[in-house]
């Protein structure tokens, strides 16, 4: 994991070094909105099938590397989750599910992500749609004992893996600096436990799985303009058209 993580943080620093020099502008997101994700795909034998709605938030640093493609970073977090009509034993041999509560494959589940979008542009005050792709490193954190009163079980705390997805939005200009974006988004989550094994399996195995999900999000853009002539000139920065 370590190398992973440093691998991405390399990438990205080197990215935005460059771009601090030859950048037309940058862009920081925060976003928030809900989020349902599907089954648990592997060797985890509590299956949900109910779907429930989670929270979901981002945050992102975007660079326009061109008028039709842009880069960036993202951390974000979400809960995945799911409920059950099926009487599952616990790890502890404790009966659950099929009461209306949910099964929780991780409470915060934490990942960053490189991200990899094309964008055109749409209207005259700098506003566009954009499209991409996404891939990174996640970990789902949470207290595995302490349950919520709308919870009847959750994994182990500490699975990671490879984080995989895409993303789809649109960025409107509310003032020079200032943009609404709305995004859609889809990310594969892989929870790999070293010290975890698959609860009342014989013979014993590592417990690994993947859950996948789509989310909503709304949130603010707030755009730096890095370039020293479109400070000069003073230009509006969603006024202005984009990249070179």
């Amino acid at each position: 994991m370590k190398k992973i993580i440093c691998s991405l943080l390399l990438v990205s620093t080197s990215i935005f070094a460059h771009a601090q020099i030859n950048a037309q502008d940058l862009e920081l997101g925060v976003h928030g909105g809900i989020s349902s994700n599907g089954d648990a795909v592997g060797n985890m034998p509590y299956k949900g099938d109910i779907a429930t709605f989670n929270y979901s938030g981002h945050l992102s640093i975007i660079y326009h590397i061109h008028k039709n493609f842009q880069i960036g970073f993202e951390g974000r977090v979400t809960e995945l989750s799911r409920m059950t009509d099926s009487v599952y034993l616990s790890p502890y041999k404790i009966p659950f599910g099929a009461d209306g509560k949910k099964m929780v494959y991780a409470k915060y589940m934490v990942s960053g992500a490189f991200l990899a979008n094309l964008q055109a542009p749409v209207g005259t005050k700098g506003g566009y749609v954009y499209a991409g792709g996404a891939v990174g490193y996640g970990t789902g954190r949470h207290k595995t004992r302490r349950l919520n009163d709308n919870e009847n079980y959750r994994t182990p705390d500490g699975g990671e893996g490879m984080v995989f997805g895409g993303q789809v939005g649109f960025v409107m200009g509310l003032s020079k600096y200032v943009g609404l974006n709305i995004e859609g988004a889809y990310r594969s989550y892989t929870l790999n436990y070293e010290n975890n094994e698959v609860p009342l399996l014989t013979p014993k195995e590592k417990l690994s799985f993947t859950v996948t999900d789509v989310s909503g999000t709304i949130g603010l853009r707030f755009r730096i303009p890095y370039s020293q002539e479109r400070h000069d000139m003073k230009m509006p920065a969603f006024a202005a058209p984009l990249g070179k």
